[in-house]
């Protein structure tokens, strides 16, 4: 989180909410980030109480509020220094049973090299001895390569050791180790601490736990834990409780052990749904419909089929305007393959639904940006060819660290441009703008049968901001404004909050509101991570409507009326 961000767009809410021009709040996901910390909720609690107390506060679930894996995680953290970001990070995910942490953290580490530098089987007896002498008691350190972490942890169990130090040579290793050794399901259970580490942090890994003073444990998700979650039918509990976790995903450990506990138990939403993970309510003449990206959406699903029931229910006399509220987004400008993934799937399972039954405006949090888009279905403007589809905002814009750098490579799909299907959707070409080789267009052939005169269709990409590059030889198009065609209208990299405000029965006007406006230098803490150093009164040139350090407080940055035609 930055600092004071939070703050200041609390009170940028706050502000408006005492003016009378807000009557409810809807809150994306990424609630508190408390991530299995009590005490972090009840900071967070503190300050939204002033908006809390006036008006409805209504959630939408995230990651950081629900995903969880069958293993329990730790941060370790060294105390903040003195200038407040840097500091030490060891992450940690330990086997589901945690005796005697705060001491037996502490203990001497045991290194145990050549054959056994793996422990992936139990030792023959005539070793057993020597290697009992040298690990019990103690943590032993071991390489995290070879075989499961469970089967290292017992072996080293049985031969008495205190806990087990499991290093990996690099950031990815420690991630794929995370998701599939540890991740699914346990061999044997195991009743020692088991600590994931990588090869960089864990160096001087004896020196930093005798000197670490103060330890600060974040809980994860044990197989215990997740039975706990308030999500899940008695039913699902028995078959999987280890929640949603498609291949494809990145459906983590994000939680890190509250599997939707806090969220279930803090909040109190509308019934007719699943509790606080999908709901919908009716406020004034918007109809919202909150689902939940974190658990199964796709067809068939039981979440699916309660969208669309929802959906194909509304009045839309009583409620015209139909707004959505999800914590991913199905348009975006992520960099990471993985989260286009989900996208892709959230754009294939959900957006026809969404576009035949009229939606107007999905709001969503997740990419820590502010972003807006025209009407857009399957990745094609809809707006500048006259045509209803659901506009997309994505807020995220609260406090935690924002994404600032984006792409154009992402929703990774064609459409014919010329020919006789022109915008029909066609698979990946060999290049962003090529002849159509699988046929998905369709050439068009003279009266012979023969291709010389043929007029061809083109299989072009089609991104965030217009058509791929333009081959003025070869295709039949012609020039085409990238404006037209591509579906961003606005982006920016502050924090701040979105405003809603339905005018009348045809018009929604949707602001994003500036709280605090930063730097994006490449400015890091020692560990690489990006830090926002704010902009200043001179700096930015803020001279009315400023808060107390010359910042902009309240500044309308971007602002639309969207149109509803009629039904």
């Amino acid at each position: 989180v930055t600092e004071n961000a939070p703050e200041h767009v609390t009170k940028g809410i706050l502000k408006e909410v005492l003016k009378g021009d807000v009557g409810m709040v809807l809150h994306m996901g990424g609630i508190s980030y408390a991530e299995g910390r009590g005490y972090t909720w009840e900071q967070w609690g503190k300050l939204v109480e002033p908006i809390t107390e006036r008006v409805p506060y209504m959630v939408t679930v995230g990651n950081h509020e629900y995903d969880h894996l069958p293993t329990v995680g730790f941060s370790l953290t060294k105390p903040p220094a003195a200038n407040g970001v840097e500091y030490e990070l060891l992450e940690a995910h330990f086997a589901p049973k945690l005796d005697s942490f705060k001491e037996s953290i502490r203990a001497e580490i045991a290194d145990l090299t050549g054959e056994w530098a793996f422990m992936c089987s139990f030792p023959r007896a005539e070793d057993a001895g020597d290697i009992r002498k040298k690990i019990e008691g103690r943590f032993v350190l071991l390489s995290a390569e070879g075989c499961r972490a469970d089967t290292k942890a017992r072996n080293v169990e049985l031969l008495g050791a205190k806990g087990l130090v499991l290093e990996a040579v690099k950031d990815q290793d420690l991630y794929q180790l995370q998701k599939s050794t540890l991740a699914f399901s346990h061999k044997y259970t195991v009743n020692i601490p088991t600590i994931l580490i990588n090869r960089e942090d864990g160096e001087d890994l004896r020196v930093w736990l005798k000197d670490h003073s103060i330890v600060e444990a974040s809980m994860g998700s044990s197989l215990s834990l997740q039975k706990n979650d308030p999500s899940l039918t008695a039913k699902e509990l028995s078959l999987d409780s280890s929640g949603f976790h498609p291949t494809w995903g990145d459906f983590g450990d994000d939680s890190k052990g509250e599997c939707g506990v806090p969220f279930a138990q803090r909040f109190h939403m509308p019934s007719g749904g699943n509790g606080n993970f999908w709901y919908s309510f009716d406020y004034g003449s918007i109809k919202f419909v909150v689902i939940s990206t974190e658990h199964d959406f796709r067809r068939g699903s039981r979440q699916y089929k309660w969208i669309r029931r929802t959906l194909r229910a509304a009045d839309r006399r009583a409620t015209p305007w139909l707004v959505v509220s999800m914590h991913r987004s199905i348009y975006g400008r992520d960099y990471d393959n993985v989260q286009q993934k989900v996208m892709n799937h959230l754009q294939h399972h959900l957006e026809p639904m969404f576009y035949h039954y009229r939606v107007n405006l999905v709001l969503s949090g997740h990419e820590h940006r502010y972003l807006r888009t025209a009407p857009v279905y399957m990745d094609l403007n809809k707006q500048t060819r006259g045509k209803q589809a659901p506009s997309y905002a994505v807020v995220a814009t609260g406090g935690a660290k924002l994404q600032y750098r984006a792409r154009d490579g992402v929703h990774h799909h064609f459409y014919c441009v010329g020919g006789a299907n022109p915008m029909k959707r066609c698979g990946p070409c060999n290049s962003y703008a090529c002849r159509d080789d699988d046929k998905c267009c369709d050439y068009h052939l003279n009266d012979e049968g023969f291709g010389e005169n043929r007029q061809c269709g083109f299989c072009e990409h089609i991104n965030a901001t217009g058509p791929g590059p333009y081959m003025s030889r070869t295709s039949p198009a012609g020039p085409r404004d990238s404006h037209s065609w591509g579906w961003v209208r606005s982006m920016h990299s502050s924090f701040g909050f979105a405003k809603v405000t339905a005018l009348s029965s045809k018009h929604l006007k949707v602001e994003w509101i500036r709280s605090f406006h930063v730097w994006h230098d490449p400015v890091v803490d020692k560990n690489g991570r990006n830090i926002h150093p704010p902009r200043h009164k001179g700096e930015l040139g803020c001279e009315e409507n400023c808060d107390a350090h010359g910042l902009p407080d309240g500044e309308v940055v971007d602002s639309v009326v969207l149109t509803r035609h009629d039904d």
